[in-house]
């Protein structure tokens, strides 16, 4: 197995008191390339293949399109949790009331898309779309 300068960390002092000439450099560069690949950009997250097979089956008067398209790391964590009622609960819960306040939460088709899905986690009902302004609850 090759290792790569990223495998490893020395602390320059060891190969300092080995008097290898210009290992301070290069165990620089070696801790230098660790730490810019552990602190890369994060890419968008995108959909998984469990939560779009989540989502090809869920009703269609309460798949939450608009949230896949712009919360993909929600839709993946609410798929991922779906099949555990507890937590997705909980879960979906958290995000449609504000339990911390101070936060904006999210743009309103969003929001009714959490509270529909909410309601058919706990009933099985599927709520028509719309009525989650009806029935007066705020994030």
């Amino acid at each position: 197995m090759t290792r790569s300068a990223t495998d490893v960390r020395v602390p320059q002092s060891q190969y300092a008191r080995r008097g290898a000439p210009g290992a301070a450099s290069l165990v620089a560069a070696a801790n230098d390339a660790a730490w810019q690949s552990s602190r890369g950009a994060v890419l968008p997250e995108r959909l998984r293949a469990p939560t779009i097979r989540w989502l090809m089956d869920l009703p269609d008067a309460i798949t939450p399109y608009k949230l896949a398209a712009w919360f993909p790391r929600v839709a993946n964590l609410i798929a991922l949790e779906w099949s555990n009622r507890a937590a997705c609960t909980g879960y979906l819960e958290s995000l449609v009331r504000d339990v911390r306040g101070g936060r904006h939460g999210f743009p309103p088709a969003v929001n009714d898309e959490l509270r529909r899905l909410r309601t058919y986690r706990y009933t099985g009902a599927v709520e028509p779309v719309g009525a989650g302004a009806l029935t007066g609850g705020q994030r």
